[in-house]
């Protein structure tokens, strides 16, 4: 039986955590900001973008912090009424969001990928993974 380590790198790190500053901060500003009656709010692009970048765990772990930020700005009313259902329900679709961002990004990048695969001699690793890298860019470009 082997002993697994993953080991994440300091850019991954450093990223995650600016990404997850940059969530807080969008969404504590996101109470001023108002169009007409709505709320704008821009803290869905990092959450993305985190999700594409560094997989869908970075993405629910952004998604988290997203809701654990709504839970302590805005859901006030929500908490008046039902307390666990509001709690349970800002943290888990912060987090299922993220999740599904960065699953959403892992199949598109793999369906160009396999497209370039099916074409490409097996040797040709090097330009897989810049074709990933290419599929990843076309998503972010997107927004």
């Amino acid at each position: 039986m082997e002993n697994k380590k993953t080991s994440i790198s300091t850019s991954t790190i450093v990223g995650i955590g600016l990404l997850t500053a940059i969530v807080v901060v969008l969404q504590a500003m996101a109470v001023a900001i108002r169009f007409g009656v709505f709320n704008i709010t821009p803290v869905l692009v990092p959450i993305v973008v985190g999700a594409v970048l560094y997989g869908w765990k970075a993405g629910a772990w952004l998604g988290f912090v997203f809701g654990v930020v709504v839970l302590f700005t805005d859901a006030g009313a929500f908490l008046a009424v039902n307390v666990p259902g509001t709690i349970i329900t800002c943290i888990l679709k912060g987090a299922l969001a993220g999740a599904a961002a960065g699953a959403a990004a892992a199949v598109s990048a793999g369906a160009a990928v396999s497209a370039g695969a099916a074409v490409l001699p097996p040797q040709a690793a090097r330009h897989r993974t810049i074709t990933r890298t290419r599929a990843r860019e076309r998503i972010l470009f997107m927004f």
